[in-house]
């Protein structure tokens, strides 16, 4: 919230209150309470009173009942091997019978971008959605899956400044030992790479993509 008290430092300038700030940070306690789960928050109760030289503050927040996680669909997966299907839901943190929160919501997708793409769907992309059942606080997530096609590495090509301090041939040999053509694609492999090339001491900076 904006409204804050006086610091300890003796130097810090004095905050004054001001009452519209105040009021939006009511509606900033909520929306907070809303991110971690509690749709049902609301402030029932503020009070601003003269206290010495200034005011004391006073919110009564009621939380409400948390949204619990009862269901996790994946759409898009049957086309993978059980096995491929089994780390993809494995690699996501929402587990059914936590509670819901924004920021855990927002890694899901991620998560399962990477799971696919570690597995070298390297075009994979994912969709998704939730369904917050209001009458008893649980919602359901559902996750649309496009794995797209498993993509292997070929070759190798470095894009250097006109008079390079290395050969290419070297470059690639360092890349080399993360990236052989044929293995089935990787992030992972890609950041090996990277680094291995970047170890080499000769560059300022490095950058290895597809």
């Amino acid at each position: 919230i904006l409204t804050t008290g006086p610091s300890w430092w003796p130097f810090s300038p004095t905050p004054y209150f001001d009452p519209i700030a105040w009021q939006a940070d009511m509606r900033r306690i909520e929306r907070y309470y809303q991110s971690e789960g509690y749709y049902q928050a609301e402030v029932v109760n503020e009070e601003v009173r003269p206290e010495d030289d200034g005011v004391a503050l006073t919110v009564q927040v009621s939380e409400g009942k948390p949204t619990i996680i009862r269901h996790i669909e994946f759409q898009g997966l049957d086309s993978l091997p059980p096995d491929f299907q089994q780390k993809v839901r494995r690699s996501i943190s929402l587990k059914v019978g936590q509670i819901l929160t924004e920021d855990g919501w927002r890694s899901v997708k991620r998560d399962v971008t990477s799971a696919l793409r570690a597995l070298g769907y390297a075009e994979a992309e994912v969709q998704g959605e939730v369904f917050v059942e209001t009458t008893d606080q649980t919602a359901r997530v559902r996750l649309v899956c496009v794995p797209g096609e498993r993509y292997r590495f070929g070759n190798i090509f470095v894009a250097t400044g006109p008079r390079p301090s290395v050969q290419v041939r070297y470059i690639i040999d360092q890349a080399q030992g993360s990236i052989r053509k044929g293995d089935w694609f990787s992030d992972r492999a890609l950041e090996e790479a990277q680094r291995r090339v970047f170890q080499m001491g000769v560059f300022g900076a490095v950058k290895v993509a597809t």
